[in-house]
Formats: structure tokens, C-alpha cells, sequence
């Protein structure tokens, strides 16, 4: 077999020389202190990372062969390079001149079926220049059944002009195979998507996060997702953003295609405004992580096909001439700054988010201090890596929004950075 050329592409050479050649310089005449020898940068030792590509759902089965991209990452995870190598149709890689120092760390994806996978994050270690990884792909349906709403936030806000909505998904696909493209897009005969929200009718100024101009499609009452969603829980997460008109009543149509786990529906506790509805209890005060207060309304196991009406009863506290209501901040010690999600999605929402999945503060200050005491210095061990992930995937957004990147170069970089995520999620769901 022909193996294609392996090409090292650096994005961010950060205090790394991996082969540079000084430059030439003209005579000059001495002067004190020309003669001090100049230091010549030594070369990282270089070695190779192998691998094998497993159909998850038939081991034996051939995958065929596939381009492997070797991610190479830094202590806080902010991608250094990339290293491309192909596979066997057996699903054998081998990857060559793989720089290796202690820091640095390596994740290799490859797209099967049409769908990108990672492997799980290695490390260097001191003296060694091997390394091998393993790459799970699963074969693809386009099944629904076994994808379901794990986690759902309904996010409202009060503005001049309307009110602002943000409804955040978090889904899981607890089957064996990946789900795509098996539902018909109304309007639409040109893509199928692997599923479809609703959305009310007089929607308006509706936007996504991620920003993807090919992942999202609109139409009259909802919008297609055209993602994947590999087997596993809460794999992909996403918000959808609209203003609504205002009416009297205010009310709200939450409808569900996939069977929702758990939903909550959030409103400032200054915004002036209460919500009720079938089966909604009372409010739980909860604190975002910038210390404001929020009211939320819990609800669970909803079934697919729901259609509930959200009543808004009081008067919504709007800011007027450019000013704004000031939001009520905590005055309990049990305070407790937890990160809504959206960090962890590499979402940044703008002016008028909630910056936080919010918990609920009811819980006693005793619990609060033994939970803080025994996870202390796991926490801190956890959080500049996780910190590190939230702030590459803004930055790289926003150097993408900028024009800083082409299309083909963000996608793999957030890509990989958002199975990281993924991966911290699921290692330690708390934080």
C-alpha cells in the first residue's frame, strides 16, 4: 500500500522549536560582548504513535482505509499541531516523527461513515516515544429510538423589543449505532437530518450555537439538526436562540419530539414575571455562577409528542433608555458557582444568557463544606485543565468569527476540542 506523505501542520508553536535553522547574518566588527556564543535549540526527540481504528459493532469487520489526523495538544490542551497518516483496510495505523516531550499530549480522529471519531486523550511520558491508541467507530442508522432529550433548559429574558428565549439541549443516543440523516426536512429534499426541533411560529431572529452554517437548517414551526449523535450520553449539545412578541397573556408552547429526561425553565428572579403550567410546581431559587439568582421550574419525563402551555403572569421588569434591572444576588453562604453547561459546550452565549447550568441552593451549608473539604484537591487538580478547554474553544470561535481561520481548519480544531469536553463531562459531571 501507498502511504500518503505525512504532513506536520503547526497552528500554534508556543515556546516549541521542533527544527529551526538560524538565520545568516552579515560582518560585523567586534563589539564587547558579540563573542558570547549563541544557543542552538535541540530538537524534540521524535517518535511514532500506532493505532487501530475498531468498528464497535462488528470487531472483525474491515473499516477500510481511512485518513488519520493525530491531534497534537499542550498541558491545557490547546492544540500545537496536527499529523496526518493513513490507515490499512484492516484498521492499523502507524503515525512517524511524533514529537514527544513531557506536556504534551495526542488524540487521533478519523471519519467513518461520515462521522468523526476520536480517540481517548494520551500523554507523554518521560523517556518514552511510543505510544498507541485505539479509535471506536460504530456503524451508522438512521433510528431515532433510542435517542432521547437527557438534560433541556428553557432560558427566558425580557427585553424592549420582546422576549428572548434560549432553549439548550443536551442529548444522549443510548443505542449501539451512530443516528443520522433519517428525517425528512419539510421544504427541504435536498438533506435529510438526524432530527428536528420544534419552534414556535412567530420565532424571530432565530440562531444557533455552535455557529455551523451547514449544521442547522430552518423551516416554518422548527429547525434540522444535521449532526450525528454517536451512542453515548449527552454527545451533543446545542442552543437555539429567537425572540418572541409580546402578548397578553404571555404565553409559551413547549413541545417535544424526543422523549426529555429532564427540563428546566429558568427565569431572572428580578425580571418581575412568575410561570405556570400543568404539573409545574414552584419555583426553586437557584444561583448562576456570577452570583446572580434565578427562579427555576423543574420537570421530568416528559414523553415525546408533550405539547404544554407556559402561562407568564406579572409585569416583566424591561430595561428602558439603555439601563438595566439590576439582578438580585445571593445572600446565602452556600454559594455555588457551577457553570450552566454552555462553557463545557464551548458555547458562548452573548448580552442577555445565563452564564451557568444552575443548581439548586437549597441544599444544607454542612453538606456544601463536607462535598468542598473531601473533592478540594481533586477539584484543583480538574480545573485548570477544564478552564483551559472552555477558553481555547471561545478563543477559537471568536478567531473564526474573526476570518483568522478557514472553514476546513476550524472545524477539526473545535472538533477535537469538543470531544475533550465531552470527555471531562463525562469523567467528572460536576464541575
Amino acid at each position: 500500500m501507498i502511504r500518503k506523505p505525512i504532513k506536520f501542520i503547526v497552528f500554534l508553536l508556543l515556546g516549541m522549536v521542533f527544527a529551526f535553522q538560524p538565520a545568516r547574518v552579515q560582518a560585523q566588527n567586534e563589539t564587547p560582548g558579540a563573542n558570547i556564543p549563541t544557543q542552538t535549540p535541540v530538537p524534540l526527540p521524535q517518535g511514532s504513535i500506532t493505532g487501530k481504528i475498531i468498528n464497535q459493532n462488528d470487531p472483525a469487520k474491515e473499516v477500510g482505509e481511512l485518513e488519520v489526523m493525530l491531534h497534537i495538544l499542550d498541558q491545557d490542551q490547546n492544540e500545537l499541531g496536527m499529523l496526518h497518516g493513513q490507515s490499512t483496510a484492516d484498521g492499523n495505523f502507524t503515525i512517524t516523527e511524533v514529537p514527544f516531550q513531557v506536556g504534551l499530549g495526542y488524540t487521533a480522529a478519523v471519519v467513518f461513515e461520515e462521522t468523526t471519531y476520536y480517540s481517548p486523550m494520551i500523554w507523554a511520558e518521560e523517556g518514552i516515544t511510543e505510544a498507541n491508541l485505539e479509535v471506536a467507530v460504530y456503524e451508522t442508522t438512521p433510528d431515532l429510538t433510542s435517542v432521547r432529550i437527557e438534560q433541556m433548559h428553557v432560558l427566558f429574558d425580557f427585553a424592549q423589543d420582546g422576549m428572548e428565549v434560549k432553549e439548550l439541549f443536551a442529548l444522549s443516543n443510548l443505542g449501539e449505532r451512530t443516528v443520522r440523516a433519517g428525517q425528512n426536512i419539510p421544504g427541504n429534499s435536498e438533506v435529510k437530518a438526524s432530527v428536528l426541533f420544534p419552534l414556535p411560529e412567530n420565532a424571530d431572529f432565530i440562531n444557533f450555537e455552535p455557529q455551523d452554517n451547514t449544521r442547522f437548517i430552518k423551516y416554518d414551526g422548527g429547525f434540522a439538526d444535521l449532526a450525528s449523535i454517536q451512542p453515548g450520553e449527552m454527545v451533543n449539545m446545542i442552543v437555539a436562540g429567537y425572540l418572541l412578541p409580546y402578548a397578553d397573556p404571555q404565553t409559551f408552547s413547549f413541545q417535544t419530539t424526543l422523549p426529555v429526561q429532564s427540563v428546566n425553565f429558568v427565569l431572572p428572579h428580578t425580571s418581575g414575571m412568575t410561570i405556570s403550567a400543568e404539573g409545574l410546581g414552584e419555583p426553586e431559587k437557584v444561583e448562576g455562577q456570577d452570583g446572580q439568582i434565578y427562579d427555576l421550574y423543574p420537570l421530568e419525563a416528559i414523553p415525546a409528542g408533550t405539547s404544554l402551555v407556559l402561562t407568564f403572569t406579572g409585569e416583566p421588569n424591561i430595561p428602558t433608555n439603555g439601563t438595566v434591572v439590576p439582578a438580585e444576588t445571593s445572600s446565602t453562604p452556600n454559594k455555588l458557582p457551577i457553570t450552566v453547561g454552555l462553557g463545557i459546550l464551548g458555547i458562548a452565549l452573548t448580552a442577555g444568557g445565563v452564564y451557568g447550568w444552575v443548581r439548586s441552593t437549597k441544599r444544607s451549608a454542612d453538606s456544601v463544606d463536607e462535598e468542598e473539604e473531601a473533592g478540594e484537591s481533586s477539584e484543583e487538580e480538574d480545573s485548570p485543565g477544564f478552564d483551559a478547554l472552555l477558553a481555547q474553544i471561545a478563543r477559537l470561535d471568536e478567531q473564526y468569527e474573526q476570518g483568522g481561520l478557514d472553514e476546513k481548519e476550524y472545524r477539526s480544531r473545535r472538533e477535537s476540542l469538543m470531544a475533550q469536553a465531552k470527555t471531562a463531562l463525562t469523567e467528572n459531571p460536576e464541575s
